[in-house]
């Protein structure tokens, strides 16, 4: 990866995988694909597998207090707080995690493409599945743990780092004997207990669908105080009962905003107002499309907005707005990992390695890509580094792709952003690295070919055509019947 020194790993033979959705369970099949890792655990707070598409009721009695914190303090909040306990039979605690997923999600990536490459979709689910298909397609692909053991209803409370001394973290130079291993301390949420455990290095693969992202508007606070249930996140939408009839501003309109946007229509005032930074959405029936917001005005539940306009009489605001990184299990590193506003990891090489010490590494962080055929890429290099199969490049090397990355995107939101198409050629950059190595990987995968280049560039007309079929579309299996056929090759492409 460069002419300079590589960067030399301690040896590495155990395991912490912190988190058991899918990249978390690609992770650690691919590390054990490997055969030469002693101990692979996989850490996960939910009762089984699936992560953020585990679907979770939202209880009457269950109050959205993040919404409460300031941006800041939610970055730093310690841990995920349960939505729901309950008593198991056989006396233990059952306690469920609140994730993003709603009644009616459906994906907006058709299945060819969405799953894992070494386990595709049935060739009999629909052609964009619903949230109860994902998710039984990952507790079967969880089915086999073979080389890992995975730890359900175990939430991570800290992560101690190892003890090195000053120069073994000095650059390109080989880590010392009196380093010391990364200490993981838990909790047992069935039993109410708590233990730790020590490893050679951590790969975190808890997602980024935790946190809930609300701009901090002028007046937010106010409006909060003054009309409280009236403001909320996509991440505590389920379905649109509770905008029957109510006018309605919904605020960014990406994927789960353009879904559930048209969800609500179905039963709210008219027109739905939506807000957004696109210049020029696409005009939609009852869909009044407005520039971002300048002003909450609690006084009149009115809404200010940058071109000037003023919508009254606001009954509900939902912020589809995204999340932010957090990893209150990290906060005793020696520097902070995340960036203030919660936007960005720092000091992070290739999305991947905590370059102060990268016997830490990340799974799946970068935004707008298709995670689980990703996260299989990036384990397959991560378990070649830890291997020593393939080396990282210099410290100075990797610093100056930070630098270039900060310069190409600026230092904060879309740093770990992929524009369209970089995240098939980030993927594809990926399995050539992991293949500069000589070990032997089950997991490994192909590549992405011209064809899912074409496909993907097409998504949202894909979707667009699907979602028009109605109650037809569960039939469609392929691309190909809704006259989506990509040519065979680039020079035959339109």
């Amino acid at each position: 990866m460069g002419e300079a020194a590589p960067r030399i790993l301690p040896l590495i033979k155990s395991i912490a995988v912190i988190g058991g959705g899918p990249s978390g369970i690609a992770t650690a099949k691919s590390f054990a694909a490997r055969r030469c890792f002693d101990k692979i655990d996989v850490y996960e707070q939910a009762s089984g597998p699936g992560g953020a598409w585990r679907y979770t009721p939202l209880n009457n009695d269950y109050d959205s207090q993040e919404l409460l914190f300031s941006q800041a303090e939610r970055v730093r909040m310690r841990g995920e707080q349960p939505c729901s306990k309950s008593k198991n039979e056989d006396g233990t605690v059952a306690v469920e995690y609140l994730t993003p997923m709603y009644d009616h999600l459906e994906t907006n990536i058709p299945k060819g493409i969405m799953g894992y490459k070494a386990h595709p979709f049935s060739p009999e689910s629909s052609l964009f599945p619903t949230r109860q298909i994902v998710c039984t397609y990952l507790d079967k692909d969880c089915e086999s743990s073979d080389g890992f053991r995975v730890f359900f209803d175990t939430q991570v409370i800290l992560i101690s780092p190892p003890k090195r001394r000053s120069e073994d973290l000095d650059a390109d130079k080989e880590f010392g004997s009196s380093s010391s291993q990364w200490c993981v301390h838990v909790h047992d949420t069935r039993g109410n207990t708590t233990r730790k455990d020590s490893y050679d290095a951590i790969a975190v693969c808890n997602g980024h669908y935790t946190v809930p992202h609300v701009p901090e508007l002028p007046g937010l606070t106010e409006w909060r105080e003054s009309h409280p249930g009236s403001i909320s996140h996509s991440k505590y939408y389920r379905n649109p009962s509770p905008y029957a009839g109510q006018k309605t501003l919904v605020v960014g309109y990406s994927a789960s905003g353009l879904d559930i946007a048209s969800q609500i229509l179905r039963v709210c005032a008219t027109p739905l107002l939506v807000s957004s930074r696109t210049s020029d959405p696409a005009p939609a029936p009852n869909i009044q499309h407005l520039p971002e917001i300048a002003e909450l005005i609690p006084s009149s539940r009115s809404v200010r907005f940058a071109n000037g306009q003023v919508e009254p009489h606001v009954d509900h605001i939902l912020f589809c707005t995204g999340y932010l990184y957090s990893f209150p299990f990290l906060q005793t590193l020696s520097q902070p990992i995340t960036s203030p506003s919660g936007f960005q990891l720092l000091d992070v090489y290739e999305h991947m390695f905590w370059m102060p010490d990268p016997t830490l590494a990340f799974v799946a962080i970068p935004y707008k890509v298709i995670p689980m055929p990703l996260s299989e890429a990036q384990s397959a290099v991560i378990g070649g580094i830890w291997s020593g199969e393939i080396q990282l490049p210099s410290q100075e090397e990797m610093g100056l792709w930070q630098k270039r990355r900060v310069e190409e995107r600026g230092d904060g939101k879309y740093f770990h952003v992929m524009k369209a198409g970089e995240d098939f050629e980030y993927q594809n950059w990926l399995w050539d690295w992991a293949e500069e190595g000589n070990g032997e990987d089950e997991r490994k995968a192909e590549r992405w070919t011209f064809q899912d280049s074409w496909l993907r560039a097409r998504f949202p007309a894909l979707k667009k055509a699907y979602t028009e079929k109605g109650e037809e579309r569960w039939k469609i299996k392929g691309p190909e019947e809704l006259g989506f056929k990509p040519p065979s090759d680039a020079s035959t492409s339109d």
